[in-house]
């Protein structure tokens, strides 16, 4: 098994200051997803197995 990590600024600008950090949290995540999306081709996204979006600091 093979193990890459990749961190990048895709999606820095997505951030939602609100009430509920769970539901932020998946609206944020799901906001970077979609930049990725229109970023990279599916070529190369279908390629990877897994997207971790961490929670920020």
């Amino acid at each position: 098994a093979n193990l890459i990590e990749r961190s990048g600024n895709i999606g820095f600008q997505v951030r939602d200051e609100g009430e509920n950090e769970v539901v932020d949290y998946e609206r944020m995540k799901e906001r970077v997803l979609d930049e990725l999306k229109r970023t990279f081709r599916p070529e190369f996204l279908n390629r990877i197995d897994d997207i971790i979006v961490f929670h920020p600091l």
